[in-house]
């Protein structure tokens, strides 16, 4: 399958989300910021060798995947064990939410890349079939935040309203996260600022912003506060 045969809505969306891709790409370099970047490993995977218009690159599979995790955040709490399938039964990824590790399917068309489905399975069934690489459902929901097209719409609205402060480091590893959003982190963890003060300050768009606290948000390092109380008259 050539990207002259996707229709032109996917053709549009697929070279979008290549050219968000690239300027992640350009911003991610060397980064000392704390003993938790440093102690990551920032060796990428191997690529497979595969023609780009044929096959998903690993980051549209790993958003596609935090797609699915999003909306069926209510059922992974009913089970060890899931697997993901597509809509022709093929398996893409095995899931253990209870601590979110995931094996995720190497390569994947991008005709399977729609339709994709979580089927509940025993605790015995979390295992990696041959050509699955190991990653995590944090780092799918991470990917998704920042590179799917549903990703603007996740922040919830409180969030875009009160002042907003660092929870925690995210559990995702450096690769994942570009210099600009680092440069975020910091500023929330000094300090709480609203998603109008942050705008101001970081020159960001509403929709990457937006898309970056997401992905914190998502990694539950991020933390609304609630309305300052009233004085007492």
């Amino acid at each position: 399958m050539s990207s002259s045969s996707l229709p032109p809505d996917a053709k549009m969306a697929r070279d979008a989300l290549r050219r968000r891709i690239d300027a992640e790409l350009e911003q991610i370099g060397p980064i000392n910021v704390s003993s938790w970047m440093m102690g990551l490993s920032s060796k990428p995977a191997p690529a497979p060798v595969r023609h780009q218009d044929q096959w998903a690159t690993s980051v549209e599979i790993e958003a596609r995947l935090g797609r699915l995790l999003w909306k069926e955040s209510a059922k992974l709490k009913e089970g060890q064990c899931f697997h993901v399938l597509t809509s022709t039964s093929q398996l893409v990824a095995v899931l253990k939410p209870e601590t979110g590790a995931t094996y995720l399917k190497e390569q994947v068309l991008i005709t399977e890349m729609r339709g994709w489905q979580l089927q509940r399975r025993p605790a015995a069934a979390f295992s990696s079939p041959p050509g699955y690489r190991r990653t995590t459902m944090t780092a799918a929901l991470w990917r998704f935040a920042l590179f799917d097209l549903e990703g603007n719409k996740v922040l919830p609205g409180r969030y875009r309203e009160a002042p907003l402060v660092l929870r925690q480091l995210p559990a995702v590893e450096r690769d994942l996260v570009p210099v600009r959003q680092v440069k975020l982190m910091q500023m929330i963890s000094r300090k709480a600022y609203t998603f109008t003060e942050l705008l101001a300050l970081t020159q960001l768009s509403d929709e990457q912003l937006s898309r970056d606290l997401a992905a914190l948000y998502l990694a539950r390092s991020l933390r609304a506060l609630g309305p300052p109380q009233a004085a007492s008259a």
